[in-house]
This record gives structure tokens, sequence and C-alpha cells, in this order.
């Protein structure tokens, strides 16, 4: 196609264009152009040349049209991009109120479990005999804040707070006994640990169940800890096995009796035919009374102290929180470099050859004889001193101790061993054994092992044993 064709075609474009939607004017006159007069113009090179000189297209009424759609388009995208923002911000917003709502969630249903653990399966809540403050842990924390209120109606509220590992807390929790052992468990979880948190969330739950629910078992507080365990159940994690010297206090969450087996520990020696006196041993079946605290007694080896004399063991055996005996086992009595030590009782310690004699159940053993000094005689609860250096006990303790060691010349006498005792008042079924040589009383039980036995080397006494099943 050729320049000039492209011109003529041009042209009639325009004159379409022009005569449907204006109006032309005459430059000289603008006077109007009629669409006749338009039509009839040749679309030839030359013709265009001479008909037109120049079109003039008057000024639109509406300017910056375009520049108005523009803006109002520019409005619309800003709306909906704001709109679009607010709806995220929104989202994120619950989305994290959600994942926080679930923290709280959590640590309220870890309070809701750590109670119910607590309430089944040790009665820690009971209505008459509660647990200690104490006793109580949740994640390996000890609760705080723990309080027991009585409520109008007769019930039991036992509140305390989950703590945090750092500070601060993790939940609450309040559980409501009745008399006849019904139960409620309300607990609260937060999914922040600082209480001034102003945008902590709480959660909470609740658990109930009749009197029936409640597992009773025969449990008791310790302390200290035995295996990890502040709280002990005899039915659920066996016998209390206690055989190292030491002071243990039970405190039971309710009224029960439990079998008991008692070694005392033996008094030291100094080998070859002088030997320490083996412990006395004690059984019955006792009556914990829920709510009162009893102290558990391990007694230790006698121990030497010179080449010429040894200690005498302690007793082992369970005694009130206010010192009441109810069963002991007596300690053996110490070696002396030239006699063995007494046996431990039984109802009545065993006496030394030519030294110290064994306690009974009223009086202390007498102190051992010698023509350069006499031992001090036993008292409750403690042997007699030997009485060359007087600094130590060679009588075994017991419920009364034996006598301490008397000295010749140059020889030193064993101690006597200390007594047993049997509260019936506390114990059924019970029986006292005294030891014999270096062997403890009721020697063959399996449960023993090796408790109470004296050596016959050089050395400390075998300490006593307490069993609990």
């Amino acid at each position: 196609m050729t320049a000039t064709s492209n011109v003529v075609e041009s042209a009639r474009k325009i004159q379409t264009a022009i005569t449907s939607s204006c109006t032309l004017y005459h430059e000289h006159d603008k006077s109007p152009i009629s669409p006749e007069v338009l039509n009839s113009f040749k679309y030839e090179p030359a013709a265009l040349e001479h008909s037109y000189q120049k079109l003039v297209i008057p000024d639109s009424p509406v300017r910056g049209f375009a520049l108005l759609i523009a803006l109002i388009l520019s409005s619309v995208f800003v709306s909906v991009g704001l709109t679009l923002l607010d709806v995220s911000y929104k989202q994120v917003l619950l989305a994290t109120t959600a994942t926080q709502s679930q923290y709280a969630f959590y640590n309220a249903d870890s309070a809701l479990e750590c109670a119910l653990y607590w309430d089944q399966k040790y009665n820690a809540f009971d209505y008459t005999s509660p647990l200690e403050a104490s006793a109580i842990v949740c994640g390996n924390l000890t609760v705080t804040g723990y309080a027991i209120t009585t409520l109008s109606d007769g019930a039991k509220s036992t509140t305390f707070t989950v703590p945090c590992a750092g500070s601060g807390s993790a939940g609450t929790v309040t559980i409501v006994k009745a008399s006849t052992g019904d139960t409620s468990v309300y607990t609260s979880g937060y999914n922040s640990c600082k209480d001034t948190d102003a945008r902590r969330i709480e959660r909470g739950l609740k658990a109930t169940y009749p009197g029936t629910a409640v597992v009773s078992s025969r449990t008791f507080a310790i302390s200290p800890a035995v295996g990890g365990k502040s709280v002990w159940s005899l039915d659920v994690d066996g016998p209390l096995n206690l055989d190292s010297a030491g002071t243990w206090t039970i405190t039971p969450t309710a009224t029960y009796t439990v079998n008991t087996k008692v070694w005392g520990a033996a008094g030291g020696s100094l080998g070859g035919s002088f030997n320490g006196g083996g412990g006395g041993g004690a059984v019955g079946t006792v009556t914990l009374t829920g709510g009162e605290s009893y102290t558990i007694y391990v007694g230790s080896g006698g121990a030497v102290r010179t080449s010429e004399w040894t200690q005498g063991g302690n007793y082992s055996g369970i005694r009130t929180s206010s010192g009441t005996a109810i069963l002991i086992a007596g300690g053996g009595g110490g070696s002396g470099n030239s006699r063995s030590g007494g046996a431990g009782g039984g109802t009545t310690g065993a006496s030394s050859s030519s030294g110290g004699g064994g306690g009974t159940q009223t009086a202390g053993g007498s102190g051992g004889g010698g023509s350069e000094c006499t031992g001090d005689p036993g008292t409750a609860w403690a042997g007699g001193y030997e009485c060359y250096n007087h600094n130590g006990p060679s009588g075994g303790s017991g419920y009364f101790g034996g006598g301490g060691t008397g000295a010749d010349p140059y020889i030193r006498y064993g101690g006597g061993g200390g007594s047993g005792y049997l509260n019936a008042t506390f114990v059924a079924g019970g029986t006292l054994y005294t030891g014999s040589g270096i062997t403890p009383g009721n020697s063959s039980d399996s449960d023993r092992g090796t408790a109470g036995s004296a050596i016959t080397t050089y050395g400390t006494g075998n300490a006593g044993k307490v069993i609990l099943h």
C-alpha cells in the first residue's frame, strides 16, 4: 500500500469518527461544517490538500475527566487494600489469641491432672486427714498458697497455686470435698506466669466425682523423701524398707494398721575374739492414726574409738512425735580389747562378760567394773559411757541403754546391749527378740539382710533396719 492510499484511508477513518461524535467548524469564521459537506469530500490526495486547510475541534466542555477516573480508581484500590490489611491484622490477632488460649488450657489441664493424681492415688485432700502442703508436688515443684477452709455447708475447700519454674503462677486449684467424699475440682490455667500481664488469658476446667471414686490406700507423707517420693503408699509403692542409719518423719493420711519389722544396730568390733554384740529384733502390727506424725529411727552401727574399746550400736524403731515408744529393737554393745559386747534386746539386752549390763524395761544396764574405773550405767535411750576416757558410749542404746565399759590396767571390757520395747496400745501380735553374740534377734527373717549383724574384723557394726509393709 502506498503512502497516498494510507493518507486516504486515514482521512476516511477520521471523517467517520468525527461525523459520528463531533461537530467541526470552519477555521476562518468558526461556522459549523455540516455532515453533508463532510461526506461530499473526495479522498484524493489533491482534494484533501485543497479542501481542508485545517479542521478545528472545539474545546471539550468537560476537562480532566481522565484524571478524575484515575483518582476514583486509586481511591478504590486504596480502600480495598486498607480493608484487606485490616482483615489480615484481625486474623493475626485472632490466631495469636487462640494460640495463647491453648497454652492457658494446657496449664489448666495440667493442674487438674495433678489434683486428681494426688486425690485419687494418695487421698491427699481427705476430709479428716489431708496431707501437709509440703507433700503436694506438681511438675516437680511444691505447690504454694496451700490453705484449707470449711464452707458454710460443712464441706472442706482446699486451695493452692501451681507455681512456674522461675516465678509467678501457672494455675490455681480448688478442691471441694464433702464429708461423704463427694469431690469437685476446679482449676484455672494461665498462658503467662506474670500476674501483671495485661494480655494474660485464663482458662478453667472442672471435674466432679462421688465419694466412692476416691481410692483409699495406706499412704503417708515421709520426710526426708525416700527414692524421690515424699508420699509413700504401701499398697501402691510396696513396703517401705529403711536400711541406712537415719531418722524419718511419717504422717499417715488415714488410720490403718501396718506390719512392722525392726532390727537394732550392732556394736563395733576390734576383731579376733572380741567383737560387738548383734542388735535386737522386734515385729508387730502397728496402728497408725491419720494426721498424727511418727518418727522412725534406724540405728547406726557402733564405731571403733581406740584400739582398746568401741562404741555400742544404736536402737531402731518407731516413736510418736511426742517421744512415746511404740516398737523398739535395742542396739548391741561395743567390744573392748578383752571382752565382746552384749547383744541388744529384746525385752532385756544381753550383758558383756565382766563388762556392762544389759538394759531392761525399767532401767539401764549397770556399768562394767574394774580396778581402774567403772563404766557409766545406761539410761533411757542411751548406752553408758566407757570409764577410762569417758568420751563415748560403749553400751548399746535402747528403750534403756546397756552399761558402759569398765577397765582394769590395759584391759577394757565390753558394753551391754540396749533393751527393746513393745507398746501394746499401738502394737498387736508383737514379739521382741534378743540377739546372741554377733547375731541379731530374729536373724532368720529373710527380709533382714545384714541388718544388726556385728562383724568379726576390726570396724563398725552393721546398721539396723525398719520395714513397714
